[in-house]
């Protein structure tokens, strides 16, 4: 025979009536349906930010390779900058 593990709510955060009960798992519910996403933190945003602008210094490298491959490195030494 095998025998079967039924799961149950924890004793320690049953409330002493059944409406209690009820209550608490409705507004655990309505807790995670109204949940929102966590906003991006400052430094994330200027993670972001400096990304962008190291990108932007590489791609006025390429341009000016040709032309002025002095500048061009000069601007692959401030993207590689940190």
């Amino acid at each position: 025979m095998s025998r079967s593990n039924l799961a149950t709510y924890p004793a320690v955060h049953a409330g002493p009536s059944y409406a209690e009960n009820v209550a608490r798992a409705a507004l655990a519910l309505a807790a995670a349906v109204l949940a929102l996403a966590p906003l991006k933190s400052n430094a994330v945003e200027q993670e972001h930010v400096r990304m962008h602008n190291t990108t932007e210094l590489y791609r006025l490298a390429n341009q000016f390779e040709s032309s002025m491959p002095s500048q061009a490195a000069e601007l692959r030494h401030l993207a590689g900058r940190d």
